[in-house]
Formats: C-alpha cells, structure tokens, sequence
C-alpha cells in the first residue's frame, strides 16, 4: 500500500488539492507558531538592538567591552529572525496549492 509524507502530499497536488494528507494541519500549525515566535524575537532583538552600548552597560551592569559583546549577539539574533521568517514563508508557499497544482495539470494536459 502507498502511504507516507510525500506520498500524501503527491495525491494532494493531484487531486487539486481536495485530499489533504495526514500531518498537514500540524505542520500549518507549526507554521504559525514559528512565524508568532519569529515576530516576537524580531520585536525583542529590534528593541535592543536600537539601545546605546552604554544604555546597555547600565541596565544589565555590564562593562562596555560585555555590552558591545551583547550588542554583537543580539544584532546576530536579529539577522538570524530574517533567516527563520523566509524558512517560514517558503514552507508556508510550499504547502500552498498553487505551488504544485499547476504544473501537474499542465503536464497531464499535453501528456
């Protein structure tokens, strides 16, 4: 018997997308927590990265060469949100039906 991930997700394309596969709503589900965490360590690493070294260095009670330090891990936090977001929105485009669909209809069309 065919069964699987990918082997749902072919049928799914085929079927123009009426018959979801298993595992599809957890994996939307996911979707959505990761672009909620992503938006909120966006948010943090925005915040802080728009704060002075100095500003820093006296609310955490760090020196400057530790506060500069931060300053670097949180500017990389937020580069790294950017990354996990395009993740998020290819997954998201992935499941989409119209990434698929159209190409198996135009083939079955000329076959």
């Amino acid at each position: 018997m065919f069964e699987g991930l990918i082997f749902g997700f072919i049928v799914y394309y085929v079927s123009g997308c009426q018959v979801e596969p298993a595992g599809v709503a957890e994996i939307r589900e996911l979707s959505d927590v990761a672009q909620t965490v992503v938006e909120s360590a966006h948010g943090l690493t925005s915040a802080f990265g728009e704060t002075s070294v100095q500003a820093l260095a006296a609310i955490c009670g760090l020196t400057i060469k530790q506060a500069t330090a931060l300053r670097g891990l949180i500017n990389v936090g937020h580069d790294t949100t950017h990354l996990i977001n395009r993740g998020v929105i290819g997954l998201r485009s992935l499941l989409q039906c119209e990434t698929f669909n159209p190409i198996y209809s135009k083939y079955k069309q000329n076959a």
